[in-house]
Order: structure tokens, then C-alpha cells, then sequence
């Protein structure tokens, strides 16, 4: 989202018009290689018997590292240091294998860290050893499996504390050597691991003292307890195993293959512009349907800049004049905005707040929402979107008549759909029984009346025996998918965008889409008339008015009054 400009949910991203699957999958080992080595290995047999004699008045606390600077080795040992100066009676009963196996040894900064790592480790042992014990054993060298089995084996603790990690086996891999239950994970919340480690002793690796007391209590924690944790996350990773994995990936991968074939049969496809401008020149009616913001104009950070050009007013012009075509302008703006921009263009229609009010090119007048529509509920929604904009940088609200749009083009791209989501979230609960719902749009949250929206626009202008030989319906949001739904499937649903639709065909963006009309203006189908109401053998044309609707039903599409009569010559 960030990098690509690219929409995400939680499980999926558009691109190109293909949905890509997303997925959390993390790896497992290989738990059975490590059950064989104790039970079958006389290596590892022989090297597990000798560490048990050698620490067997001793508790072992186990690291297993990259000598890496992520892995958090000094702080590790310093809240080793700090345990030891707490807990005077665990000395002489308590040592730390240290296992760091060299990285990157010409890299300055690992050079550093080495030195940082043998000087903790030379001061620990020199405060605190005796003649008969050293409270770190440190080894500095990569080890072969069958010596970190019986090291895993004979660990009463496994200190794993990475600063940062994608996900750490080595937490896996002591717990697969933990068959008799008797054991204890630290585990980093910052590990990948942590995620589905539950049981681990979670700590953060920072907190010095955190470490230090977690330590203290992985050492004198009761045997059920020990092994009921140990257990259940043996019984994890033995069933999560990379076997397991990899059969979870390559089915996630099919069932994300099937999906897309599923849905490359319903998805639109480009749009085949000859075929369409054939069929519109061979109508004798037409419906025209269009949204404005982001289908006839590009967005804009500030909803006032986005002002139409001279050549759109030009085309909807020819449009108006047009005796075959009846043309509409849907669109979620307020109808001050619509009726400064296109009240000059005679005869198309103009419906706004996504169909709370429209204006009929005869009357010239805006419609009386329906009877009972009020306003109170903005006095409880207006407060939650002012306490959204202090928290979003860039953000703002738009009041328009019948709704209330919080914008947050200019805020950062994945926060600001981050708090739309909750925005929604919180909305919807508080306004379930009222007459308005949240939308969410391109990077707008609007709350809006429930009965207010494209298709009882379609609705009412296909009402009492209208018919068109050919209709076209362009929009680029989810408030035009309502739309594309109710219409006909003969009519030409076009999504200006690549996201999917239950449009038919789609357009790259508002420049293809105006480049379109301009090709139906050029058309030979085009026929204006500069009285397009005009009196032919006695009988008035009404090619461009639809039925008037002088009354709008807060529950269904009003039913209109009179009969159109669609009239081409």
C-alpha cells in the first residue's frame, strides 16, 4: 500500500485486476530428525550421557545463535549478570551455554559485536566464578546437529531473545527434543515465533530486569507446570511440522488458482470500444449514466478542485442536445456543487448525494427529499468524525446536505484506511437503527441516508414503459455497483479502474472515459437540435425527459405520475 499505491485487505491485494493471495504460513521443521538422533545416534546417546554427568548438579540455560547484532546476545547477558547478582542462591547451581556461531566476520560492525560479546562474557565469569564453576560456557563455532540435539536434550532453559526475527527455528528445534515434557522456552515477543508459541515465557528483550526475572522463574517453575507448557508446544510443533507446511502452502496456492478462475468469468474486461459506439449509433433511445468523481474527472486532494474542463462541459452539452439520448449525471456530490458546474447545460438530468435529491431538466428544480427525512442524526455523528480528524493528520469533513463525508486523500495512505476501517467499525454499531449507514469510498468514509443511492435513481428514470435501445453506465466507486446491478445485462456497465466490479467492461481511468463520449459525439448516431423539446406533427418530444417524479419514497423508488414518450426520428 505504501510503495505501490495498491488497496489491501487483510487476506488479499488487487493488482492489474488480479487478486494476489495473502497468507500467513510459518515454516516448521523437521521434528522427527531430532526424535531419531536421541533415540538412534550413538553420537548424540554418547554426548547427551556426558553433558548430564558434567552439569549434573547444575541447571543448563541454553542460547543458540548467529552472531548477529539482531539476536540480542548483550542483552542476554547482561540480564544474565543482573539474574546472578538477584539470586546469590543460584550460584554454583546454574550455568549459560552460549552457542554463537561467527557471521559476517569481515563487517565492521559484526567485529564490535564480537568484542562487545567476549568482554560481557570475561567480565560475568571473572565477578562471579569459582574454582569449581563458571557461570558461562561460551562457544564460539558452528556445531554439527547430532552435538546441538544432545545440547537441546539435556537444557533445562532456552534463552531465545532476538531484538528482531522473521520467525527463529531454534525454538522449534528445542521443543522437538522436548519428548518427557521437561523444559522451559524464554522466547522474544519479537520473534516470528511468538506468534504461535504461546506457552513460551514471552518477554521483551529491552527490559533487563523483565529478562532477569523471567529467568528466575523459567528456573523454579513447578514440574506440572513445566510440563503442561512444554506439551502442548511440543504437540504444536511435532503436528505444525515443514511437511504440514508445505502441504498448507501448495493448497492455499490451489484454492487461490480456482478462485481466480472463478472470478476471471464474472470480472469485467476491457472495454471493446468499436462494438460499442456501433451499437449506440444504432439506437433510436438512449440512457446515459454518469458518475463525476473519478469516472468524468480525476480526484483531487480537495473535493473543490476537482472542477470539470471545458471540453467535459462541451461533450455533455452535445449530450443534452442529442434527441435520442437521455443523459444523467449520478453523483455523490451536493447539488450546489452539480448546479454551479452543469445547471447551464440544458436538458440532463442531475442527481445528487448519490440520489437523495434530482433535478428534472424540465422543472429545472431539485426534488423534496422524502417526507420525514431529518438531519438530527448528524449531532451524533458529527462529534466521532471531528475526534477522527485529530487523530488523521490531512484529514477533514465535508458537510453536505444529507450526509456527513470524512476525507483522508492527503493523510498517510495506510493509516488513514486503518482508522477508516474502525471509523466503520464504530458506526455501524451506533447508527443500526437509524436512517443513515457508513460508506466506505476511494479514501472517503461517508455517512449517508440508507435509501439514497444509484439504483432507485436507475429506478425511477426506467420507470412506467421507458425503454432504451441502448443503455451506458460508467462509475468508478462502490456506491456504482448498485447501480451496475440493477440495470439490464444488454446495458454497457463500464468501472473506470482496475479493481473489480460487477460491471461488464472497464476503463483505465477518467481520460479513457471522456475520450469515449467524445467518440459518441463524433458518432453518426449523435443528433442534437438546438430546441431538443421541440413540437414535430403535432406531438411533443420528450426523447431526453424521463417521467417526473415529483414525490420520493423514503422506502422504494417512487412511482412516477406520466408516461414518457420516447420519441426518434
Amino acid at each position: 500500500m505504501r510503495l505501490l499505491g495498491l488497496n489491501s485487505q487483510m487476506d488479499r491485494v488487487e493488482v492489474d485486476r488480479r487478486t494476489v493471495r495473502l497468507d500467513a504460513l510459518p515454516i516448521g521443521i523437521a521434528p522427527d530428525e531430532f526424535n531419531d538422533l536421541l533415540v538412534k545416534n550413538e553420537e548424540t546417546k554418547g554426548k547427551l550421557v556426558e553433558l548430564k554427568r558434567r552439569f549434573s548438579y547444575r541447571k543448563i540455560i541454553l542460547g543458540v545463535d548467529r552472531l548477529d547484532y539482531t539476536k540480542g546476545i548483550p542483552e542476554r547477558l547482561r540480564a544474565y549478570g543482573r539474574f546472578l547478582r538477584n539470586s546469590p542462591q543460584w550460584h554454583g547451581k546454574v550455568v549459560l551455554i552460549q552457542v554463537a556461531v561467527p557471521s559476517r566476520e569481515q563487517v565492521p560492525k559484526y567485529g564490535r559485536l564480537r568484542k562487545e560479546v567476549d568482554e560481557l562474557i570475561g567480565q560475568i565469569n571473572g565477578d562471579w566464578s569459582t574454582p569449581d564453576w563458571s557461570p558461562i560456557t561460551y562457544v564460539r563455532r558452528s556445531l554439527p546437529q547430532s552435538e546441538l540435539a544432545a545440547l537441546y536434550a539435556a537444557a533445562d532453559v532456552a534463552l531465545v531473545t532476538p531484538l528482531r526475527d522473521g520467525l527463529n527455528l531454534v525454538a522449534k528445534e528445542y521443543v522437538a527434543c522436548k519428548s518427557s515434557g521437561d523444559g522451559v522456552l524464554i522466547l522474544s515477543e519479537f520473534a516470528g515465533a511468538a506468534a504461535e508459541m504461546g506457552e513460551a515465557l514471552l518477554m521483551n528483550p529491552y527490559d533487563e530486569e523483565g529478562l532477569s526475572n523471567a529467568i528466575g522463574r523459567a528456573l523454579s517453575l513447578s514440574e506440572s507446570e513445566r510440563r503442561d507448557r512444554m506439551m502442548a508446544l511440543y504437540r504444536r510443533v511435532h503436528k505444525n511440522n515443514v511437511f504440514a507446511w508445505g502441504n498448507r502452502f501448495i493448497e492455499n496456492l490451489s484454492q487461490a488458482v480456482d478462485a481466480r478462475s472463478e472470478q476471471s468469468r464474472d470480472e469485467p474486461v476491457s472495454l471493446p470500444t468499436d462494438s460499442l459506439v456501433e451499437e449506440f449509433t444504432k439506437a433510436r433511445s438512449r440512457l446515459i449514466l454518469l458518475d463525476y468523481d473519478g469516472t468524468l474527472a480525476p480526484y483531487a486532494s480537495l473535493p473543490q478542485d476537482a472542477v470539470p474542463t471545458h471540453d467535459l462541459l462541451n461533450l455533455l452539452q452535445s449530450f443534452g442536445q442529442d434527441e435520442r439520448s437521455v443523459t444523467a449525471i449520478v453523483s455523490g456530490r451536493a447539488k450546489v456543487d452539480l448546479e454551479r458546474w452543469f445547471g447551464g447545460i440544458g436538458n440532463i438530468w442531475l442527481a445528487a448525494e448519490h440520489g437523495a435529491v434530482l433535478r428534472s431538466p424540465l422543472t429545472q428544480l431539485w426534488e423534496e427529499p422524502a417526507p420525514g427525512t431529518s438531519d438530527v442524526w448528524k449531532q451524533r455523528v458529527y462529534p466521532i468524525l471531528e475526534h477522527f480528524v485529530d487523530r488523521t493528520p490531512g484529514s477533514f469533513i465535508e458537510e453536505k446536505e444529507f450526509s456527513l463525508v470524512w476525507h483522508y486523500r492527503m493523510a498517510d495512505p495506510d493509516f488513514g484506511d486503518w482508522l477508516a476501517n474502525d471509523l466503520i467499525t464504530n458506526l455501524e454499531h451506533m447508527l443500526a437503527d437509524s436512517p443513515v449507514k457508513p460508506v466506505k469510498g476511494q479514501r472517503t468514509v461517508e455517512v449517508k441516508l440508507v435509501w439514497a443511492n444509484k439504483r432507485q435513481v436507475c429506478s425511477r428514470l426506467l420507470t412506467n414503459g421507458a425503454h432504451f435501445d441502448f443503455i451506458l453506465a460508467a462509475g468508478d466507486d462502490v456506491t456504482d455497483e448498485d447501480l451496475f446491478q440493477q440495470l439490464p445485462s444488454r446495458a454497457w456497465t463500464i468501472h473506470v479502474g482496475r479493481d473489480r466490479s460487477r460491471a461488464r467492461y472497464f476503463v483505465v481511468g477518467p481520460e479513457e472515459m471522456v475520450g469515449l463520449l467524445a467518440q459518441l459525439v463524433k458518432s453518426p448516431g449523435m443528433q442534437t437540435s438546438l430546441n431538443p423539446y421541440a413540437e414535430r406533427n403535432g406531438e411533443r418530444t420528450i426523447a431526453n425527459d424521463p417521467p417526473s417524479v415529483n414525490s420520493l419514497d423514503a422506502q422504494k423508488p417512487a412511482t412516477a405520475p406520466a408516461t414518457a414518450v420516447i420519441s426518434a426520428s
